[in-house]
C-alpha cells in the first residue's frame, strides 16, 4: 500500500459565514476519510487518524495556523510539517461518526481566538496503517495525505460575531396624529442582513400587538415579544 488516504471536509460549508447563534454556528469541524486503493491487492487498509489545519487567511505572516491555544504555527503550505506532524499546525480529530474537531463546542477556544469579519482556511488530512518493509508501523511508514483540493479536503469559513444594527426612521417623533407605515434601515458589515422582523408594544395596554386577532393581548408588562407578535418587514425595492 503506497497510496495515501483521501479526506473530505463536511463542515464548514465552503465560504459560509458563521456566527454565535444556534443554527448559524459551527460547533465542530467535521471530516470523512477513506483509505485507498479501494480495490486490488493492497486494498483493505484502514485510516489510522485524521487531522485538521485551520489557517488565518488575512495576514501576511505564514505562522498563522491554529496551534491549540493561538494562531502561532507554521502552516503546511508555508513550509510546515506534513499531516500528523507532532506539535505542528495539524490538530488531531476525534472519530465520532465523522472525524470531529471542536470550534464552538466544548470550551470554544478556537472560536474565541477567531477574528470577527475574517476568513479562515480549513483542511482535513488523514494517515493510514501502512507498515514498513520490516512490518513496523510508524509515522514514517504511514501514507499521508499531502494534496489538497478546494471544496473537497480544503474549505473556507468566514466569521461574523457582530449583530446587525437597525434604525427606525419613521416615525421620527413620539407623538403622531397619523401613521401610514413604519420604516427603517438595517445593516450588517459581515454576512449581511437576512431579514427584518417587527413587533409592536402598547405602552398604554402593556401588551404586544397580536396580528392574528388585531388586539393588544400578547405577553405581559415589559415582556419580550412572543413569536406570535412578530411580523415580517417588507424589504425595500431592489
Amino acid at each position: 500500500d503506497t497510496v495515501s488516504p483521501t479526506s473530505t471536509v463536511i463542515a464548514p460549508v465552503d465560504n459560509q459565514w458563521y456566527g454565535g447563534v444556534s443554527g448559524y454556528d459551527l460547533p465542530n469541524i467535521l471530516g470523512a476519510a477513506t483509505d485507498r486503493p479501494a480495490a486490488g491487492p493492497s486494498a483493505g487498509n484502514t485510516v489510522f487518524r485524521a487531522y485538521t489545519e485551520v489557517r488565518y487567511n488575512n495576514d501576511g505572516d505564514a505562522s498563522k495556523c491554529w496551534g491549540g491555544a493561538a494562531f502561532d504555527k507554521l502552516c503546511y503550505q508555508d513550509g510546515g510539517g506534513p499531516c500528523g506532524t507532532a506539535a505542528s499546525s495539524w490538530q488531531e480529530m476525534t472519530l465520532s461518526g465523522n472525524w470531529t474537531f471542536q470550534v464552538q463546542a466544548g470550551a470554544g477556544t478556537l472560536w474565541s481566538a477567531m477574528t470577527d469579519g475574517q476568513t479562515y482556511q480549513v483542511r482535513v488530512c488523514s494517515l493510514d496503517e501502512a507498515a514498513d518493509a520490516s512490518g513496523g508501523v510508524s509515522f514514517t511508514s504511514r501514507n499521508k495525505e499531502t494534496s489538497f483540493t478546494a471544496n473537497v479536503n480544503e474549505k473556507s469559513l468566514r466569521v461574523d460575531k457582530t449583530a446587525p444594527t437597525t434604525l427606525i426612521t419613521v416615525p421620527s417623533q413620539q407623538d403622531n396624529s397619523s401613521l401610514a407605515a413604519i420604516s427603517g434601515t438595517a445593516s450588517d458589515a459581515g454576512s449581511g442582513v437576512f431579514w427584518v422582523r417587527v413587533a409592536y408594544y402598547g405602552e398604554t395596554e402593556q401588551r404586544w400587538w397580536n396580528p392574528a386577532t388585531g388586539l393588544w393581548d400578547l405577553g405581559a408588562l415589559d415582556s419580550a415579544p412572543l413569536d406570535a407578535a412578530i411580523v415580517a418587514a417588507t424589504p425595500p425595492p431592489a
